[in-house]
């Protein structure tokens, strides 16, 4: 599986352009303590499934691709 991330200051931004799902890895960024935002700035982002976002923690959708 090719996935890469690049984190900015407590931002993880997704990046993936396999076409496989996400979900977990998603998720797993949500767990790192250090990540407040996860930025998807990419329309090759696959989400299907259930994403739990703690509290103070969000998902931002950006126009573009990286």
């Amino acid at each position: 599986m090719f996935f890469s991330a690049t984190a900015y200051a407590q931002t993880y931004i997704a990046k993936a352009n396999n076409g496989n799902d996400q979900t977990n890895i998603l998720q797993a960024a949500f767990k790192e303590p250090s990540i407040r935002t996860i930025e998807i700035n990419s329309s090759d982002i696959i989400i299907n499934g259930t994403l739990n976002i703690p509290e103070g923690k969000t998902i931002k959708f950006e126009n573009g691709i990286s």
